[in-house]
């Protein structure tokens, strides 16, 4: 059972709501502020990952409404837990019956006075089961989600490199017979990207990483794209996610950078210095580079994956050209 899972307390006696927090305490669960104002209330309860605890009192016309309408908009994977504390009189009346009707999309559960200890232990534990499934169902919607928005960047990529380098093959082609070497080289090299990023080889440098990164468009051997930097090693863990974020980089330089044209330039120098391994991305010649109005699924998989291997980037978005500053913990020297 998660413990992120909130209790919302509407118990306007001190002694029941002392009571049910100690309840949900003593599950190891979080009891948030008591009788909040109804405004409030719903805009706490609309984050779709607490439970509801109401007792007779506390159970305005004004809150049936707004939970009527809160029920009503709430994601298919959500069904809010309500606990609700009446008198058996009522109970035993027509309220339960409209309660659940008007609530329909709602887990009602009702309790009656006097409330057994051992019974609403029970049902605070279910009611945050309940949530808890439904949390977990909204954590695998937005994880596919996420795949399929990946998967959708990464094919998008894929098909502008493939374009990319079909282009970029046929202005260095003179023949037809030129254009097949060279397209079939880089494709092949396209292919040695992918096989590498799959075993994840160790022992790779970062000048390795890079070129292979690089290989389809000239490597290091261009006279359009330059390296620079000293023999440092790159983790396993780490060769992987490297990889990736350059690739990234490069396919925007494609896209929209310095790559995209003839007379456009990359020059990639990295250190080690400083208990830090540092690249330095820096285009020049390319179109005029505007600061993006938005933040893009490409940089934000280069944040993140810089993140992950516990370090930073910094984007300068100057006119003559993106420069990109990546900083890494320290490689170890091959």
């Amino acid at each position: 059972m998660r413990t992120d899972v909130r209790f919302h307390l509407q118990a306007p006696f001190g002694d029941d709501a002392d009571l049910l927090a100690r309840a949900i305490a003593g599950q190891g669960l979080d009891a948030g502020p008591c009788n909040v104002s109804l405004d409030i209330l719903m805009d706490d309860l609309a984050g779709h990952d607490g439970v509801l605890v109401c007792t007779q009192e506390g159970l305005t016309r004004a809150l049936a409404d707004a939970l009527e309408e809160l029920l009503a908009a709430q994601p298919d994977w959500a069904q809010l837990p309500i606990l609700l504390i009446l008198d058996r009189a009522v109970v035993d009346g027509g309220v339960q019956t409209m309660l659940r009707s008007i609530w329909a999309n709602g887990h009602l559960v009702i309790l009656h006075r006097p409330l057994v200890p051992v019974e609403l232990e029970v049902a605070v534990r279910d009611a945050a089961g309940t949530r808890s499934r439904q949390l977990d169902i909204r954590d695998h919607i937005a994880r596919q989600e996420a795949l399929r928005g990946e998967l959708d960047h990464r094919m998008q990529n894929t098909l502008a490199t493939f374009l990319a380098v079909y282009r970029l093959s046929i202005r260095q082609s003179d023949t037809l017979e030129q254009f097949k070497q060279s397209f079939d080289a880089r494709i092949g090299a396209l292919r040695m990207v992918h096989d590498a990023l799959r075993s994840q080889e160790e022992g790779r440098t970062v000048r390795d990483m890079i070129e292979l990164v690089l290989a389809p468009f000239g490597g290091g051997s261009s006279d359009r794209i330059h390296l620079s930097g000293p023999d440092l090693d790159v983790p396993r863990r780490s060769a992987a996610t490297l990889a990736l974020m350059l690739n990234e980089m490069a396919t925007n330089a494609l896209k929209y950078g310095a790559l995209s044209v003839p007379t456009g330039t990359l020059s990639i120098d990295w250190s080690g210095e400083g208990g830090a391994l540092t690249i330095e991305w820096r285009e020049k010649g390319g179109p005029p580079v505007q600061p993006p109005t938005r933040t893009g699924y490409g940089s934000q998989f280069i944040r993140s994956g810089a993140m992950s291997l516990g370090g930073a980037v910094a984007f300068d978005f100057a006119a003559t050209g993106l420069r990109c500053t990546l900083t890494l913990p320290a490689p170890r020297k091959a």
